[in-house]
């Protein structure tokens, strides 16, 4: 794939797992490791869904905003 030849677009992929023992999350940022052209974007930020009562595991921070969830999962995202 190189830019500005044919057939060449943007790829959105939409989850790629969410713990270290997942596969799909090491592989993908394995492979952003390897391709630094690539950008990217991870969602979620919020630590909550629809209510601040409802938690959303996926997200950066925990719902009282102030708590990474995950300080592994911020790591891997901040080292691509």
């Amino acid at each position: 794939m190189e830019e500005g030849q044919e057939y060449t677009a943007p790829l959105w992929l939409g989850e790629f797992g969410q713990n270290t023992d997942d596969n799909y999350w090491n592989y993908t940022i394995r492979w952003l490791e390897e391709n630094p052209r690539v950008g990217f974007a991870y969602w979620a930020w919020n630590g909550y869904q629809l209510l601040p009562t409802d938690d959303e595991s996926y997200g950066i921070m925990e719902a009282d905003m102030v708590t990474i969830r995950d300080v592994w999962k911020l790591d891997d995202l901040q080292s691509v």
